[in-house]
């Protein structure tokens, strides 16, 4: 877990390699799920050491709410100005991010079922927010990796102290769109 302000040390053989990229892994999957299990396993095969996988959990509503104001920014070209006074408005969008996540969750349960995954660590992104030590000491004693107070400490520093509440920004009205 990368920290700007610690040294990183040296080492003679890499340990922990990672990505954000949950959301690529699932469209990967969903398009193609024996192409993910094969990719899978040869990542398996060619690294030849254990496959650690961290999966981080988020409120569903906040999840399709985030999605939902990411499309709007992208269609009218204009930053999330959505507020809890003014939320933003979109029926059949809200649909259209519903089924999105809804596939995404799906293919990464498929993922872990149909390709054996195993050394699978999941995390409450509300528990990380309201724990930032302890779960980033999860996460240590689940890589086998050490980590000192002071990095728990600066991980705690980082981390921000409120869940950003997105579903509050959005209007949840799921009536029917022929």
């Amino acid at each position: 877990l990368y920290m700007p302000s610690l040294w990183q040390g040296r080492f003679r053989q890499l340990r922990v390699i990672g990505d954000k990229s949950g959301g690529q892994t699932a469209i990967v999957y969903s398009k193609s799920s024996k192409k993910a299990c094969k990719t899978y396993k040869e990542l398996v095969d060619t690294a030849n050491i254990p496959i650690h996988i961290i999966h981080v959990v988020r409120n569903p509503y906040d999840m399709v709410a985030t999605d939902m104001l990411y499309r709007n920014a992208y269609i009218h070209g204009r930053k999330r100005n959505a507020t809890i006074h003014h939320p933003y408005r979109n029926n059949e969008q809200l649909q259209k991010s519903i089924r999105i996540l809804y596939s995404f969750a799906s293919a990464v349960w498929g993922m872990v079922e149909n390709c054996h995954l195993e050394n699978i660590l999941e995390i409450h992104h509300a528990d990380h927010v309201k724990y930032p030590k302890d779960t980033v000491q999860q996460i240590c004693d689940f890589l086998d990796v050490e980590c000192s107070q002071t990095y728990l400490q600066e991980c705690d520093d980082k981390t921000y102290k409120q869940l950003s509440k997105t579903r509050e920004l959005v209007v949840w009205n799921l009536k029917a769109s022929g």
